[in-house]
């Protein structure tokens, strides 16, 4: 920074003073770089208005960036009357007021939207539905989609005190309606901490005990349990397997995010799952339900629960996700390099701060690792 040698004028140096008072009136604490910088501005910025602190800040630009003297300027022009940039007040978004049902130009555009949604073939069916479901819930309260009305939309899901996850797939639906309309919006969500329960994903014991019951008293379960388990499908990427694809070895499918993913069938697998086929004349999707069409992922749930209470297993822990957590854990148990880069890349994430929450210990777990390694 360069040296303060030019004098303050009378009148500037009566504002600065006043400053000072200002400032340390606020208590204890360290103003010299603070009013360092403000004094050096006072200097050189010809009028104390907007476009003097503009016209400053283009030939400092690098400094007032370098020594973050940004707030300290912002501060001084508010004192003195001026709202600069991100120091004007925010003012909160007001909520809307949401209407009994859908007028006719609110219908025409959910209907638009629908066609336009299915058309698109880029999203699961559970997205479709969820999308359609918060683009009607918006609608009723405005057709105009702005980044504003959508902000507004935020604020009358926060006073109803919705959950931040319903928020956030409300304002992702918000968001795919307006690329339809061909409209750019912005709208932040909400910051959703990522935990799980790891009480609730199956050891290899209970894992072991359900398949044991299931290949006496439900064949179709154990083939569903093991593709889940030794793939670490989710439950809609796995409805889409067929007995062809596991002959194959491999295949590649469309999953969350509409990106392609690749899942291998293990020799084992591929063996269980042809002898099964063939015994029972079977081809095409493996997760049927008892009438021959595809079971819904709802149905897959249910199935694996009726199994787990009959063999004795906890139930809580015998659903469809937590079979992917359930190979992640066992993946590295038994992966050599304990490569989580590989890893990532078999479950589909897209960053490893995901794959790291599948692979966390229970608590049950940890107390064990615990106990065997603190032992002095």
């Amino acid at each position: 920074m360069k040296s303060f040698t030019t004098k303050l004028s009378p009148e500037r140096q009566q504002i600065f003073c006043s400053y000072v008072d200002h400032v340390t009136a606020k208590g204890a604490g360290s103003y010299d770089r603070t009013l360092g910088y403000v004094f050096s501005f006072l200097c050189e910025v010809e009028d104390i208005t907007k476009r003097g602190y503009n016209e400053y800040r283009k030939k400092h630009a690098v400094e007032i960036i370098q020594y973050k003297q940004g707030n300290a300027l912002q501060d001084f022009m508010a004192y003195c009357g001026v709202q600069i940039g991100s120091l004007q007040k925010k003012v909160k978004a007001k909520a809307l007021d949401k209407r009994v049902t859908l007028d006719k130009k609110a219908q025409e555009i959910l209907n638009g939207f629908a066609i336009w949604i299915v058309k698109e073939n880029a999203y699961t069916p559970n997205t479709v539905k969820g999308y359609l479901v918060g683009a009607k819930d918006f609608l009723t309260y405005t057709t105009t989609v702005t980044t504003e009305t959508a902000q507004r939309y935020k604020a009358s899901l926060e006073e109803l005190n919705r959950a931040p996850r319903t928020i956030n797939q409300r304002l992702n639906a918000v968001d795919c309606l307006a690329r339809y309309l061909g409209k750019q919006i912005k709208i932040k969500r909400l910051k959703i901490p990522r935990t799980l329960s790891l009480e609730n994903v199956p050891t290899e014991r209970e894992v072991a005990k359900l398949l044991e019951y299931c290949k006496e008293h439900s064949e179709k379960v154990y083939i569903w349990i093991r593709l889940l388990s030794t793939t670490g499908a989710r439950v809609h990427e796995f409805a889409k397997f067929t007995y062809e694809m596991v002959a194959a070895g491999h295949v590649d499918l469309k999953g969350k995010g509409n990106k392609i993913r690749r899942f291998f069938f293990s020799p084992k697998v591929q063996e269980e799952c042809a002898e099964y086929a063939e015994k029972h004349d079977l081809s095409g999707i493996i997760a049927s339900n008892r009438f021959g069409g595809p079971c819904s992922t709802r149905g897959v749930a249910q199935q694996l629960r009726a199994m787990a209470a009959k063999a004795g297993v906890p139930v809580e822990k015998c659903h469809p996700h937590a079979f992917r957590h359930f190979f992640a854990k066992m993946y590295l148990k038994r992966s050599k390099t304990k490569d989580v880069t590989e890893l990532a890349d078999l479950l589909g994430h897209s960053g490893l701060d995901t794959t790291m929450i599948y692979i966390k210990r229970s608590q049950q777990e940890q107390q064990k690792s615990f106990n065997k390694n603190v032992d002095w």
